[in-house]
């Protein structure tokens, strides 16, 4: 099996998504990028829809790779992707979401279950299990207040 010559590295932000294919050896050989937008429909939250705005970005930044590097889908060898964490995206047992990602930090609706889980759990324990404090960049939070709010997800 031979070594295929080309790289994929895409990165999916906050508010860009960007990528660049590039040779073994570093050479870039096509970048594409543009931005998108972040749904805030109430003050404090912040979401996007995964299916369009992370995969459908990622396909189209992919696209634009190959289209402008004239690079055939096959000279691909590897992809690698990044994008913002933490943040939170329910989904079924389809793998499909329920409902659009709660954004990392960003995101600020879940104060309320922040003190009721350091209340409930002792904010030592939240530091000594996690290395961190609960705070708006934590999973739990989000999950406990998506159950109150929204048990149909």
């Amino acid at each position: 099996m031979s070594v295929k010559p080309y790289y994929i590295g895409v990165d999916i932000g906050t508010t860009t998504s960007k990528g660049v294919i590039v040779t073994l050896d570093g050479k870039i050989s096509a970048s594409a990028g543009f931005e998108h937008s972040i749904s805030r429909p109430s003050p404090d939250w912040a979401e996007q829809d995964a299916g369009a705005v992370w995969w459908g970005d990622f396909v189209r930044v992919c696209r634009m790779l190959l289209e402008k590097s004239g690079i055939a889908p096959g000279e691909i060898g590897a992809v690698g992707f990044s994008t913002m964490y933490p943040t939170l995206v329910p989904v079924g047992a389809d793998g499909r979401p329920l409902r659009p990602g709660i954004m990392y930090g960003i995101d600020r609706r879940a104060l309320t279950e922040i003190e009721e889980l350091k209340e409930r759990l002792g904010n030592d324990y939240c530091l000594h299990t996690s290395g961190n404090g609960l705070s708006t960049q934590s999973i739990a939070p989000k999950i406990l207040w998506i159950r109150k709010h929204e048990p149909e997800v």
